[in-house]
């Protein structure tokens, strides 16, 4: 018996344009100083209750002493942010900042606030702001965990034995976004991983060369899809885009040279399909610009039916140079209980990179769960060209 399941979802990625970087020296857990501003409550929240200790403060309090600031986004506004007391200054020093059930004019109010170079453009469950370690004040490591509706779009085709092959019919409709441990978990992770991989490999320019380094980490998964009796059709997807840019230094100097922006490209993972935006404000005009990029997809280990899953993993860099393109695509098979064969298949590309000198690296996990991809720029370029008087 053989069934083949073919879904697709468009939803909205979230991508970076201007590029910050991660991580603090600050952390979660333990006896440390977790406060709350605001009523906090929500799916988010309810997995973070479970593992921090956290105290709820009030809009007037001092929060420079916190190790984690936790903003509820439901009972702060953005002309509420300059009462939080020491916010900034938190944030500077390390502290990660989560903003739950945030709108895009809260993340990018708060992103403002703390000195960040961009934030998500649309509605999040949560957002989580981490300074890198620099002397860079808009250097920051973000991470969304997408809120809102996806638009659902499935349809299906089998084939019993040798039987006929049987059209299923095409739906559509709206299924809520929802937040799971494991995001909430590698949020946590991230905002406290340090250095992201890959900063090692960016050449910095000189000093004249004004510049912001940013990481930016997209969580989507496990909606669960009530017409194949709650079967999880999606896979939990991490995509990691790490890049490094600065502005031209002269308004007579355009020097027009675009990072790697997945926000033009297409992402379809399982039942998923991501359709791409800006990354916080447009950043089109650089002067010197590097990039590295993982492309970091993960699926869960079984089925809700408890079936395995096997993953079968493909990628390519083509064309290094002007028009290059990269992608990192897999199909994922498992049988669900009555035996039939069932496949997501995902592709994540980005043609027309416009940078120079590529090289890729990666595959499949060595659980075989899922993929990891890198793509590096193996040198800058530099807009300027060795002119950086102004």
């Amino acid at each position: 018996m053989k069934f083949h399941l073919s879904f697709s979802t468009v939803a909205s990625m979230a991508v970076l344009c201007g590029l910050c970087g991660c991580g603090g020296s600050s952390g979660f857990g333990g006896d440390r100083a977790v406060l709350v501003v605001g009523g906090a409550e929500g799916p988010v929240f309810d997995h973070l209750k479970k593992s921090q200790r956290l105290s709820h403060v009030g809009v007037g309090a001092d929060l420079g002493t916190a190790d984690t600031i936790i903003l509820d986004g439901d009972h702060i506004s953005p002309g509420m942010l300059g009462s939080l007391r020491g916010l900034r200054a938190a944030a500077q020093s390390g502290t990660p900042v989560i903003l739950l059930d945030a709108s895009a004019d809260l993340a990018a109010s708060v992103a403002g606030e703390i000195g960040c170079a961009g934030a998500p453009g649309d509605a999040s469950l949560a957002v989580g702001f981490a300074k890198i370690a620099s002397d860079n004040e808009s250097d920051y490591q973000v991470f969304e965990i997408r809120g809102g509706n996806l638009g659902v779009e499935t349809s299906s085709t089998s084939r019993i034995g040798d039987g006929p092959v049987v059209e299923g019919e095409t739906t559509t409709g709206e299924v809520p976004r929802v937040s799971s441990e494991t995001q909430v978990r590698q949020m946590l992770e991230v905002l406290n991983s340090g250095n992201p991989p890959g900063v090692e490999t960016i050449v910095l320019p000189p000093k004249e060369v004004k510049h912001f380094l940013t990481t930016y980490t997209y969580s989507e998964g496990n909606i669960r899809n009530r017409e194949l009796n709650d079967q999880v059709d999606s896979a939990l997807v991490t995509h990691r885009f790490l890049g490094y840019l600065t502005l031209g230094n002269s308004e007579d100097k355009p020097y027009l040279q675009r990072l790697l922006q997945v926000s033009e490209g297409r992402s379809k993972v399982g039942d998923l399909a991501f359709e791409g935006k800006d990354f916080g404000a447009s950043r089109e005009v650089y002067a010197w610009t590097q990039s590295w990029v993982e492309l970091s997809t993960t699926i869960e280990q079984n089925s809700s039916l408890g079936e395995r899953f096997h993953v079968t993993t493909f990628s390519g860099l083509r064309n290094p140079g002007e028009g290059a393109s990269v992608s990192n695509d897999y199909a994922a098979t498992y049988k669900d209980a009555s035996g039939h064969v069932r496949q997501w298949q995902s592709m994540m590309r980005r043609d027309d990179l416009g940078l120079s000198q590529w090289q890729v690296t990666g595959g499949e996990d060595p659980d075989g769960r899922g993929t990891r991809f890198g793509y590096t720029q193996t040198d800058p370029y530099d807009g300027l060209g060795g002119d950086y008087s102004g």
